[in-house]
């Protein structure tokens, strides 16, 4: 389907350095389809975790903050919570997404605010018509918003695999992965595993699932399955983004290789 921009926000010239760290808040769904859900949240996350600019706030420390401020640990990061978290995280910047449904399309946004003032930093909004193209359009909102932040167009062009490319171009199959690993942070390592079965099941090309299978078999002490998984995902790894290959290729000469 055809995307073109809504909205774009004024350009900021170095709002944010490699030195900053970046709170992720969770996608406002408001489209009433569950597919959607966790999803689209960790796609951001991907395609924020290409650029060298972006020092994203780990899922642990977001689960230890909400738990100093008396809230479950699992809980969302929503837009009225974000600033506040993203204070005690020492983090710049708190990014957030949304999907809603206008009629027969789907409006994707994303949006940057400054954690201290909460001014709005950056912003980018486009509409496809497609449920398929949301998470390929999620992906060129989330370049836009890296060049309004200030992230060099040299680096942007290094770093800027397609979404669908990086990951999955099946929804559903993100859907699996993005819950499997919100499982493991969770310590549920069985339901996790399950999930990420599913997923490599509905896309047999998302390496990264692969390679999440390979590490949890490895953790469980099952050597061979841990070998098959990370060898299918390593055959996969132009699949990859650069820091998620990094993540790879490292238990792969470990467990598959044996070379530490």
């Amino acid at each position: 389907g055809a995307a073109f921009i809504l909205h774009r926000g004024p350009p900021i010239q170095a709002a944010l350095t490699k030195s900053d760290s970046v709170l992720l808040a969770d996608f406002r769904n408001t489209t009433g389809e569950p597919l959607f859900d966790g999803a689209l949240k960790n796609g951001l996350e991907i395609e924020l975790g290409q650029s060298p600019y972006f020092n994203i706030v780990s899922r642990d420390r977001n689960r230890e903050i909400l738990r100093l401020m008396g809230r479950s640990p699992d809980g969302p990061i929503n837009q009225s919570l974000a600033r506040e978290v993203c204070i005690r995280a020492g983090a710049k910047v708190s990014i957030e997404g949304s999907v809603a449904r206008i009629g027969n399309s789907y409006l994707v946004a994303v949006e940057a605010q400054n954690c201290g003032n909460g001014r709005t930093l950056a912003h980018e909004q486009l509409e496809v018509t497609s449920k398929e193209d949301v998470l390929r359009i999620l992906g060129h909102a989330v370049a836009e918003l890296r060049k309004q932040l200030g992230e060099p167009a040299e680096s942007i062009s290094a770093f800027d695999l397609p979404l669908e490319d990086v990951t999955t171009v099946s929804l559903e199959a993100l859907k699996a992965y993005s819950v499997g690993v919100d499982q493991l942070t969770r310590g549920e390592e069985s339901k996790a595993i399950l999930l990420f079965e599913h997923a490599v099941e509905l896309d047999p090309s998302f390496a990264m699932a692969f390679a999440q299978l390979g590490i949890e078999y490895n953790n469980l002490g099952e050597s061979e399955k841990a070998i098959g998984y990370l060898k299918k995902a390593y055959a996969l790894r132009d699949h990859l983004s650069e820091r998620e290959k990094l993540f790879l290729t490292i238990r792969y000469d470990l467990v598959v290789m044996g070379d530490t």
